[in-house]
């Protein structure tokens, strides 16, 4: 078992995670409802309009430059045929060859000019041709939008958020009140698993010295051996540091169990499913044979009713023991618990251990109810016991210590 994790943990990360979901999803709603809200069809409208206008007046431009650079390009491509020096040589140098070599120069520029321009307006109906695209895109989820929808998603959102908040709250108690009652004796185990590494390592070094001695040549080499393993362990003997580690491992052993026991039994205490807790009412107005009253037991009510359902049964003496009726016996706890005093000469026993019968259910006494074995509180050990010591009562099974006095 992994003691080194709190068994509220995982649930508190889960709802955590839950909580964060839950809000991300509402607050985007809510943005879109603020978005749908501020929305202006009108201007949008107008926006596409003009920009189709531009579209299409890009696109005639780039249409009347793509049938200058058709022309331009036959141009030169006949320029080219008459600037070539053929077979006169008269032709070569003549002005009329010169001037349609400069005809084709500008007219080789244009086409540069042009082309420049087409690739110019090519990118710009392509960028615009985009955000128009765009436009009917938030054309369209503003249409798809239903507001109404969304207020509604976002009023069940809220109230599936405040319950788990409200779980997240609970579980954060249950994971903070874990932490605290893990941390002594988990902080103690990762120092005993510390300590038995570092044994297990000392055993496993002079396990070493010792196969070295075993299979030194020479008294020259053993004497070498036991000399490092004294400068190493303050003790020459590699089997004496062996025996002397393994009763120091030992009893880390023992240490180990003991923690991992008593983390063990603090997280069965923190994980146990309590829905009713039944106490012996007589039983925690003692301090050892000394009757008390009422105040170590209202302590105890006052603090475990926030978190359980309590009843309090009482043995009929207790009339005579407080000098008060019922009706003012259970006024003394106000309305957070049930009280029960049983009838004139009968025992309480069997009315708590029946009262307690739920699997779920748990008693607070000291009674071993001997007389009781079959009765399941008893066979399936459901009772918690409690202490009463200088002015504290203290119930371990529910982590209670509390001033009574």
């Amino acid at each position: 078992m992994n003691y080194n994790k709190n068994p509220f943990s995982e649930h508190y990360w889960a709802l955590s995670d839950k909580v964060s979901a839950a809000e991300s999803k509402e607050n985007e709603i809510r943005r879109q409802v603020v978005w749908y809200d501020n929305f202006n069809v009108s201007d949008l409208f107008s926006e596409i309009n003009a920009m189709s206008r531009e579209i299409d007046q890009l696109k005639m431009e780039r249409e009347k430059i793509l049938v200058n650079l058709k022309d331009l390009n036959l141009s030169v491509k006949d320029l080219n045929q008459a600037v070539r020096l053929g077979w006169k040589p008269s032709y070569w140098f003549s002005s009329e060859r010169s001037a349609k070599v400069r005809q084709l120069d500008d007219q080789r520029k244009s086409i540069d000019l042009l082309t420049r321009r087409r690739d110019d307006l090519q990118q710009r109906i392509q960028s615009e041709t985009e955000q128009f695209t765009n436009q009917h895109v938030e054309l369209d989820r503003y249409r798809a939008f239903d507001r109404l929808e969304a207020e509604a998603t976002v009023k069940s959102l809220n109230s599936h958020l405040v319950q788990l908040q409200t779980e997240l709250a609970q579980a954060d108690v249950k994971k903070r009140r874990a932490d605290d009652q893990l941390h002594e004796p988990l902080e103690a185990l990762l120092e005993a698993q510390r300590q038995k590494s570092e044994i297990e390592t000392e055993i496993a070094r002079a396990a070493t010295f010792d196969k070295r001695l075993n299979n030194a040549p020479n008294s020259f080499e053993r004497k070498r051996v036991h000399d490092e393993c004294n400068n190493h362990f303050g003790e020459g003997s590699p089997r004496k540091v062996i025996g002397a580690r393994e009763k120091e491992l030992e009893g880390v052993y023992r240490t180990i169990k003991k923690l991992e026991v008593r983390a063990q039994s603090i997280i069965d205490r923190l994980t146990r499913v309590i829905k009713l807790l039944v106490i012996d009412g007589n039983n925690l107005c003692y301090q050892q044979e000394t009757f008390i009253g009422l105040s170590a037991l209202r302590a105890v009510v006052q603090k475990i009713s926030v978190d359980f359902p309590v009843i309090i049964v009482f043995d009929a003496t207790i009339r005579h023991h407080l000098h008060m009726r019922d009706q003012e016996i259970a006024a003394q706890f106000g309305d957070v618990v049930q009280v029960h005093v049983v009838a004139s000469k009968q025992s309480a026993d069997e009315t708590l251990l029946e009262t307690a019968s739920n699997p779920d259910a748990y008693i607070i006494s000291n009674d071993r109810f001997t007389d009781f074995p079959d009765k399941s509180a008893v066979r399936e050990r459901r009772i918690f016991r409690h202490e009463i010591l200088n002015g504290r009562v203290f119930v371990h099974d529910l982590s209670l210590a509390e001033d009574w006095t």
